[in-house]
């Protein structure tokens, strides 16, 4: 039973809204130092090519240019979080359309674009490998010749192959030998953009000395400091990173990308660089969402029980892998799904093609995954004659019960959101000719690791909290106003919270992999209880009573012996902080791999057979969230994820053709909006106790993980038609209807 409390699981008003809506919040983009000039940068319109000349001289000649740099003018080293495979500015070699070959700084940035096209290039073209199967072909050559210099860590089995990982269980041959029917499919999915309205930005100005401070639209300013400070070959200390509010990221602005490029022109000029990359620059080399293409072959026996199933996940990398955190993507490890699955072979792939670099989208890998494995069970179902949802639940996971891939989870309710789900969607109801309901379940972590805080409070009874959180519009801050207010018994609107630069927050990761609730907000959390105990004790003396006998709530302190009354804040903190503000510090170093947050997505389908066309008209989202922090906020990260999986579904594609974008603004890209958002009904299923503070799990990120399975499984319900290929287009559908008779 979910115990009621005052600040958690309450609507709680954003400390940023206003300033977002009436237009006073402050992006990179916005921020002007005296004497700044502007960068831009000139990139390949080539998949595959050797550079023959490279002549800047009558870039440089242009007045108002003040500087121009390629690959001879900064160090010789390579880019990437865990994997370092990039070079800054391409050496000698393009490996896509769009990498970077020079940059310049000059007055302004009409003349920083005009100088970019005054630089002369002559190209010798390569042959230029675009497809998953085409790196892996044999004799296929290799993207990169030189990969074993850079790749020191992992398992990779050569060619175009830079990563590969494999779980096995049990006896694959016994599990074929022991069923009754043996089916595999081959499911492709698409790169998608991560969406965000904020163009990656970053602003440098470096001292004579060397140190610099360098405001970017980074998530994770700390590991951009690690990674700027090891490329540029100085101590961490001399880099001050700044992340001012970022607009947007969905997972897109964790990699770096022109932090280092500010940072030579400012060291080379003398002067302040900012530079603010394009919508077509955006669109074709900002570390989109991998293409994957996963094949699935399970066995089963008469009665719909599984009992062997081999994956193979391919994902295209594109031309560089070290745009996020791991080798290979973790959602490839969910293609058993929370299934008992006796046999198993899950084999990963991270492979090397001459398209854009990818990197980290919104739960990375796990939408392609589901996609494929939801599917397919679908598909597997329809086979036997099955129900799809009695067939989930005869080999859905229950508690107690150890997953295929080795995790032993706690407080397991795959069952219970499925159940939930269907029941809430109509799942027995009638259809309609031309709709139809389809379901998928997916599931997710919640990130763990390191962050700190500092909690301060002033004499005055003022509250601060200071992190190294950044929030890209998810409303983290106001979830550790929410925290901080509960330990310390005030309104959340009594708590500041101040985010920090690297020079003064606590360290901290980012705000990525559903982790910021849990672990910025323990170590808030921690830094309340402790700061509690301070004006508790304080509180005590004034009222004359035992500190465990005060209470904090509604902003005073009572006393629970009777006639002793209450205080306010102010008088408290005024006796507390007679020697100095309270500073307590709060730290956490934690994981949460025994407890998963599952979902359960039902989709209502109607299906335009003139145009091909699918209107989703309804989706019940189900979700196993532990607890509610902030009802609306979570609300908002499951539309918001809806929304971002339709268009994953049905339209969203960098489509590219001979490597070359057909989109350079997001006009083109057919992104959805407001308009096609469904009926969308949120239910969130309390009480199984999560990691967070409060018992909570995470929501950001395994919300937009069933929805593609879930409408493309609709789909077929509506139609008779079974499509492996994302996006569902209407082009799709309508052949696909006409090759089905009509």
């Amino acid at each position: 039973m979910i115990t009621e409390l005052s600040c958690i699981g309450k609507p709680t008003e954003r400390p940023d809204a206003f300033d977002k809506v009436e237009g006073r919040t402050r992006y990179v983009g916005d921020l002007y130092l005296p004497g700044m000039l502007h960068g831009a940068s000139l990139r390949s319109k080539h998949s595959h090519a050797r550079i023959v000349k490279l002549d800047t001289s009558v870039a440089l000649a242009l007045p108002g240019v003040k500087a121009v740099l390629t690959a001879a003018d900064v160090p010789r080293r390579r880019l990437g979080e865990r994997l370092k495979d990039q070079p800054l500015l391409a050496e000698g070699i393009v490996r896509f359309a769009g990498e970077r070959l020079a940059v310049v700084a000059a007055e302004d940035e009409a003349t920083a674009r005009r100088a970019i096209e005054l630089i002369q290039v002559e190209y010798e073209q390569m042959p230029a490998i675009l497809e998953i199967e085409g790196a892996l072909r044999l004799g296929a050559s290799q993207v990169h010749k030189d990969m074993d210099e850079y790749l020191k860590t992992g398992d990779h089995i050569g060619g175009n192959v830079y990563a590969y990982e494999r779980i096995t269980r049990g006896n694959l041959e016994d599990g074929w030998a022991k069923s009754d029917h043996i089916f595999e499919d081959t499911f492709t999915t698409q790169s998608v953009h991560q969406g965000y309205l904020e163009n990656h930005a970053a602003l440098a100005a470096v001292e004579p000395d060397g140190r610099a401070t360098i405001w970017s639209s980074n998530k994770a300013p700390f590991v951009l400091r690690e990674q700027l400070a090891a490329y540029i070959g100085i101590p961490e200390e001399c880099l001050r990173i700044v992340a001012p509010s970022i607009g947007g990221e969905f997972g897109g602005k964790g990699a770096v990308m022109d932090e280092p490029l500010c940072y030579y022109l400012s060291l080379t000029t003398g002067r302040p660089v900012r530079m603010v990359m394009q919508r077509s620059e955006e669109l074709a080399a900002s570390n989109p969402r991998h293409p994957s293409v996963i094949s699935i072959k399970s066995g089963m026996k008469n009665n719909g029980e599984l009992i062997a199933r081999q994956v193979s996940v391919r994902f295209d990398s594109g031309a560089y892998g070290g745009a996020k955190p791991n080798l290979l993507l973790q959602g490839f490890n969910k293609t058993a799904g929370p299934y008992r699955i006796p046999n198993l072979l899950i084999e990963g792939y991270s492979i090397y093609t001459n398209n854009d670099p990818c990197g980290q989208c919104r739960a990375p890998g796990h939408p392609q995954a589901v996609f494929a494995v939801e599917s397919h069970m679908d598909m597997l179902a329809k086979r036997l004659d099955m129900d799809p949802l009695a067939f989930r639940l005869l080999n859905v996971l229950n508690e107690g019960e150890e997953a295929p891939t080795g995790e032993k989870w706690h407080h397991l309710r795959a069952r219970e959101v499925l159940e939930t789900a269907a029941q809430q969607g109509g799942w027995y109801d009638f259809r309609q000719e031309g709709t139809g309901l389809g379901l998928a379940l997916g599931y997710r972590n919640t990130g763990g690791g390191q962050s700190g805080a500092v909690v301060t409070i002033s004499a005055d009874g003022q509250i601060e909290v200071l992190t190294g959180i950044t929030d890209p519009g998810t409303g983290a801050w106001t979830i550790l106003s929410q925290i901080a207010a509960e330990e310390l018994g005030v309104s959340p609107l009594a708590v500041r919270i101040v985010p920090g630069d690297t020079s003064i927050a606590p360290s901290d990761r980012g705000s990525s992999a559903s982790r910021v609730t849990h672990v910025a907000g323990w170590a808030v959390k921690n830094a309340s209880v402790e700061a509690a105990s301070i004006l508790k004790k304080a509180a005590s003396q004034i009222l004359g009573c035992a500190s465990s006998e005060v209470e904090m709530r509604a902003g005073r302190f009572w006393s629970t012996s009777p006639g002793r009354g209450n205080i306010t804040y102010a008088e408290v903190a005024s006796v507390a902080c007679a020697q100095g503000p309270i500073i307590c510090p709060g730290f956490y170093d934690g994981q949460s791999k025994d407890t998963v947050a599952f979902a359960a997505h039902l989709a209502k389908v109607r299906i335009d057979r003139e145009t091909g066309g699918i209107i989703v008209e309804r989706l019940v989202a189900v979700h196993d969230i532990g607890r509610v922090i902030n009802p609306p906020a979570a609300e908002g990260q499951v539309e918001g994820s809806v929304m971002q999986g339709i268009g994953f579904a049905l339209w969203e594609d960098l489509a590219k053709q001979e490597g070359k974008l057909f989109s350079t603004a997001l006009a083109d890209y057919h992104q959805p909006t407001s308009l096609d958002l469904p009926d969308v009904e949120v239910v969130f299923l309390e009480g199984a106790c999560g990691p967070a503070p409060f018992e909570g799990k995470g929501i950001g990120e395994v919300s937009i993980i069933p929805v593609a399975a879930a409408i493309a499984n609709a789909l077929e319900d509506a139609a008779g038609i079974r499509l492996v290929e994302l996006p569902l287009t209407p082009e799709k559908v309508w052949l696909a209807l006409q090759k089905n008779g009509g």
